[in-house]
């Protein structure tokens, strides 16, 4: 009605609004070039003692220990195609190597460049315990059958 207020529900925009206002992101492609970009990222990251001491003063000890428990283990399962299955299965762009170790040499977003660092091992360790080592995905996928050697 003239002279009285609007309501909020005048004004209130539903999600289909507001997510036709956000804009579009580029989906993430990986390649060969960049997976290995994301393998050298990460192993400058874990040779970094600084930044390392940095990430267990931040998330602590018993985490910073984790992180280069879990970097072990994924090294056996393929570096880059277990960071690429990470960032994609979490949306997570952020997570790549390559992003982190820039955030790491700022000193205002290193401590949350610490928390990736982390996030992104603990979810790479789950990642290559549940994907078989490289060189027994290639034989898997390779579409000739194992068999198993005479006893």
């Amino acid at each position: 009605t003239p002279g009285s207020e609007p309501s909020d529900e005048d004004d209130a925009r539903d999600f289909a609004d507001i997510a036709a206002d956000q804009f579009d992101e580029e989906e993430l492609v990986y390649d060969d070039a960049m997976r290995e970009r994301d393998a050298a990222a990460l192993a400058k990251l874990m040779e970094d003692q600084v930044f390392m001491e940095r990430c267990s003063k931040t998330c602590g000890a018993s985490n910073a220990a984790s992180i280069r428990d879990h970097h072990e283990a994924i090294e056996k399962t393929g570096v880059g195609r277990v960071v690429e299955a990470v960032v994609m299965r979490h949306d997570a762009p952020y997570l790549r190597p390559e992003s982190i170790l820039e955030r790491s040499k700022d000193d205002a977003s290193a401590d949350g460049a610490c928390w990736s660092l982390m996030n992104l091992m603990r979810y790479a360790a789950a990642e290559a315990r549940a994907t078989p080592p490289a060189s027994t995905t290639a034989a898997c996928t390779s579409g000739v059958d194992a068999v198993a050697p005479p006893a």
